[in-house]
């Protein structure tokens, strides 16, 4: 059973020590001594097993973990973290974001090696009957400014990919005292949610969250801002926030998370949960202009190009308008999906509290959401 064992810590004496107890267990052993390195390792030498630390400078193992879950090449391969961080909260965060399992040092080298070769033991029929069902996908949908129909997309692209992957998919939007999603819906009476953002941090639960969402008559369930303007004092909630960001992907294969305009504090903290950001940007050229501001933010909380889907809101008069390889190669991103809302539609359902994939799904704005669906599918399949 022994194999190749990718080690990532930047205490050297820690690299030592446990490379020489798995090397003498008959493991192959590769070393890296900072996040990144580990990374470029973990591309290039598809190591069985990686055995990471939490506290590196520049890129912690949170981030490595994130990124090793996202690439195709590195997904499978188990992570085992070891650290002294011992925090409740630091051992969900490494689960959630796909490590196998969390162990806190110091521990012995007899259960820490009991545990490697737990992990790198085949899974017996009964584990092959049973698969581990992970989320394939928390997105955020973003702008820079309010009136770009980022409330219309979030809701229209849940129902799409409700309905391309059967699926279920939760939206929320992180916004109380602008709770759009209510409102297009017809939810006038919206105020659950407060009630878990006034709760302290420490007693939200799992359970608490999920007895507040709500189903749709789509399909896709709901966790639904307050629409009333007093309600925005609970944007302030940073941790709630955090946490419940946190629990949602529990309870559904797809998250979407409306985040409205902006780089908030709010959504700074929600943005590196995620696994897929949609920036919505008008073709003019103020609006790539801060549009590609906002991308320089997503790369510094370690959010890369590949991860990241351009859709463009196009309702601005053709002469005023950027052609879209000019967006494209300003923003250094290519388009998604273009987004052409037509007027009558959208009053149509904001009439009848509709969303228009709902109401027009062979219509030409629908086949552009479910272009945007697809793509976000084919990425996190």
């Amino acid at each position: 059973m022994p194999g190749k064992i990718l080690i990532v810590d930047d205490d050297i004496d820690t690299l030592r020590l446990v490379g020489m107890m798995l090397e003498s267990d008959g493991f192959d052993i590769i070393a890296a001594n900072n996040g990144q390195r580990g990374i470029s390792l973990a591309r290039t030498e598809a190591p069985d097993l990686i055995i990471l630390d939490i506290m590196m400078p520049e890129l912690d193992g949170y981030a490595v973990t994130r990124q090793l879950r996202q690439e195709r090449t590195t997904r499978g391969i188990p992570i085992l973290i070891f650290t002294a961080k011992t925090g409740m909260d630091d051992k969900t965060l490494g689960l959630e974001l796909g490590a196998d399992l969390y162990l806190t040092k110091p521990i012995s080298t007899h259960e820490l090696l009991a545990q490697v070769n737990k992990i790198l033991s085949p899974p017996d029929e009964s584990d092959q009957l049973l698969p581990v069902q992970k989320p394939k996908g928390v997105l955020a949908i973003i702008s820079t400014k309010g009136g770009m129909g980022v409330s219309t997309a979030a809701i229209n692209l849940s129902i799409a990919l409700f309905r391309k992957t059967e699926n279920s998919v939760i939206i929320s939007d992180f916004r109380p005292g602008q709770g759009s999603l209510a409102l297009e819906l017809g939810y006038h009476q919206s105020a659950s949610f407060n009630r878990l953002l006034a709760l302290p941090p420490e007693d939200l639960t799992p359970q608490l969250i999920e007895d507040t969402i709500i189903e749709h008559n789509s399909g896709v369930r709901l966790l639904l801002s307050s629409p009333q303007l007093r309600d925005a004092k609970y944007t302030s909630r940073i941790d709630n926030f955090e946490i419940i960001a946190r629990f949602l992907p529990q309870f559904s294969d797809y998250t979407v998370l409306d985040l409205g305009p902006g780089m908030t504090t709010l959504n700074q903290k929600v943005l590196p949960r995620c696994s897929e950001v949609v920036i919505i940007v008008e073709p003019a050229p103020q609006s790539v202009a801060q549009s590609k501001e906002l991308i320089a933010e997503f790369s510094a909380l370690g959010i890369d190009h590949d991860h990241i889907k351009l859709v463009v809101f196009n309702r601005i008069h053709s002469s005023l308008q950027l052609s879209f390889g000019e967006v494209e190669e300003q923003l250094n991103l290519k388009i998604a999906s273009a987004f052409s809302p037509n007027r009558e539609l959208v009053n149509e359902a904001s009439i009848h509290h509709t969303p228009f994939i709902i109401l027009k799904p062979e219509g030409l704005t629908a086949q552009q959401i479910n272009q945007l669906a697809y793509s976000i599918v084919d990425q996190t399949e």
